[in-house]
């Protein structure tokens, strides 16, 4: 690997991680529209930089439309509240929320493409450190548990377990 793509790699785990913690921070001070902007603004720098522009938009969709999915069916089944503007008006996942799964799908063939063909691994990952990450935007207000954090942990856990490997067998099948 060159000193380009490495730096690249950094970047694109470094950008994620910042525009994800602003979605959740925006979110729970009610200014939702920071993190999804910065998000927006990697999303369109991930795409002028990056090759393969056809794979990864459609990998970037997958991972949206999946993320819609999994998040309006959590709120829909009163296991999780989002602050947001749609999950308000319009009882769908919040655009902030979703931005996070687009940002997700930036990663996988980038800085995290170490987990592509390892599903015991990403049934792992996903049930221990996902459920984490909700933790946190519960405890920071964005999102609020209908549930304790111990049965939202393990029904986060099973979502999270299967929803990673998923995504990671359609990454490993795009390429």
């Amino acid at each position: 690997m060159n000193q380009h793509e490495t730096r690249f790699l950094i970047f694109n785990g470094i950008a994620f991680y910042i525009y994800w913690w602003l979605c959740f921070l925006g979110a729970s001070k009610e200014e939702y529209f920071y993190g999804p902007i910065i998000g927006i603004l990697y999303i369109i720098i991930h795409f002028i930089i990056i090759d393969n522009k056809f794979k990864e938009f459609k990998y970037i969709l997958i991972c949206m439309l999946f993320g819609f999915f999994v998040e309006t069916l959590m709120l829909k089944f009163d296991f999780i509240f989002y602050k947001g503007i749609l999950a308000n008006k319009l009882d769908i996942a919040p655009f902030w929320i979703i931005i996070l799964w687009m940002g997700f799908g930036t990663t996988v063939f980038h800085s995290f493409k170490w987990i592509l063909g390892r599903y015991k691994l990403s049934v792992l990952l996903g049930s221990i450190f996902t459920p984490i990450a909700y933790m946190s935007a519960d405890k920071i207000g964005a999102i609020t548990f209908n549930y304790s954090l111990l049965i939202s942990y393990l029904i986060l856990s099973f979502i999270w377990g299967i929803t990673l490997l998923l995504l990671i067998y359609i990454a490993d099948k795009i390429t």
